[in-house]
């Protein structure tokens, strides 16, 4: 199921960014959503590229119990030892 709804985040990833900055506003409105896995994923890309808000909600995602929080860690983690370079790669 997470591999499905990977898929999902992923596509719409890509259709929306190529509406350019109208786009780029939609995504950053996932920061917010419900659910803690799709601020996980979105706030992961837009760090990739720079955005100064993606960071501060995967840090407070780490706070989530369970496996939300521990990927929202290893995010953090594996960006800042400059292993993440492409959001969401086709």
């Amino acid at each position: 199921r997470d591999h499905q709804l990977y898929e999902i985040m992923r596509n719409t990833y890509h259709k929306l960014k190529k509406f350019g900055k109208d786009g780029e506003r939609a995504l950053e409105s996932l920061l917010v959503d419900e659910s803690g896995f799709v601020r996980l994923w979105i706030a992961g890309a837009l760090m990739i590229e720079g955005n100064p808000k993606a960071r501060k909600v995967l840090e407070e995602t780490i706070k989530l119990s369970g496996i939300t929080g521990l990927n929202a860690k290893m995010t953090l983690q594996e960006y800042d030892e400059g292993n993440l370079t492409i959001a969401f790669p086709k």
